[in-house]
C-alpha cells in the first residue's frame, strides 16, 4: 500500500511537493538477505516494490520494511535500481532500528535467549525491518541516537 501526501509550502513557493510512504515489503529474515533481492537475485517482490515507488514519482520516499546495514548497502541497493527506472534520489537517510538488538533477557520466558521476540525490537537480525528516507532536495542532519 502506498500513501502519498501533497502539501504547498509557503505561498512564496507555489510548487507541489510529493511526499510518499510505503511499507516495501523488502526486509528478510537474514543479513543481506534484501541487498541480494534487490541485485544479485531480484524476485518478482522486489522488482514490483521498485515499479510502485517509481510509479509514485515522489520527491520525498519514507520506506518501512528496509533491512539496515551498517554502510547503508541494501538501501544504496533501492536508491540504484529507482535511478535505473528514472527516478534518481541524491539524498538517504536511515538510522539502526531497534529491531534484532539483543537484550540478554529471555523476555517471552520461554527458556530460551536469543530469539527473535527476546529482542530489544522484534526481530530475527539486528537491523531488521527499518526505515529510510530517499530525497530529490538535501536532508538536514541525522542523529542516530542507537
Amino acid at each position: 500500500m502506498i500513501c502519498a501526501l501533497l502539501a504547498t509550502p509557503a505561498a512564496a513557493r507555489a510548487d507541489t511537493l510529493k511526499i510518499a510512504w510505503m511499507d516495501t515489503g523488502l526486509s528478510r529474515k537474514g543479513p543481506g538477505l534484501m541487498l541480494r533481492a534487490l541485485t544479485d537475485r531480484p524476485d518478482d517482490q522486489s522488482n514490483a516494490a521498485i515499479a510502485v515507488l517509481a510509479a509514485s514519482a515522489a520527491d520525498i520516499l519514507v520506506l518501512g520494511g528496509i533491512d539496515h546495514d551498517y554502510g547503508l548497502h541494501g538501501l544504496r541497493a533501492v536508491q540504484d535500481r529507482l535511478a535505473e527506472a528514472g527516478h534518481p534520489y541524491s539524498h538517504i537517510a536511515a538510522i539502526s532500528p531497534m529491531s534484532g538488538k539483543a537484550s540478554g533477557v529471555d523476555i517471552d520466558g520461554d527458556g530460551r535467549l536469543n530469539e527473535p521476540e527476546d529482542a530489544l525490537g522484534y526481530g530475527w537480525f539486528s537491523g531488521e525491518n527499518g526505515v529510510a528516507i530517499l530525497s530529490k532536495l538535501p536532508l538536514g542532519e541525522i542523529d542516530d541516537l542507537g
